[in-house]
């Protein structure tokens, strides 16, 4: 049975554009115009898109991301391993093996 996975973010562009309007008269009290024709607004509109997407983008992680990810950090740690040994040893140093030219 599968662990089901947590919404990392459940924000939307409508609720991150509320948040960031509730924050103009507390940042900017000088600005007036809050229409969607001011340009502010509409910068405010597309980083709130921009962010929706990478709320999207950071709840989709597939199982085939999450075991390369897997691979590259156990790779990584047998790696540290390895040169802690050599360290140990007091060997000369030699060069990395390919696990570690990722990192």
């Amino acid at each position: 049975m599968l662990i089901p996975l947590p919404e990392l973010d459940d924000r939307r562009w409508s609720d991150l554009v509320e948040e960031s309007r509730a924050l103009i008269p507390v940042l900017a009290p000088e600005w007036t115009d809050h229409n969607a024709s001011d340009p502010g607004i509409t910068v405010i509109e597309l980083y709130a898109w921009l962010a929706e997407m990478d709320v999207f983008r950071a709840n989709r992680v597939t199982d085939a991301a999450r075991r390369r990810f897997h691979q590259k950090l156990s790779a990584a740690l047998s790696c540290r391993r390895r040169k802690r040994k050599r360290h140990c040893r007091q060997s000369p140093p030699k060069r990395h093996d390919r696990c570690c030219e990722w990192w």
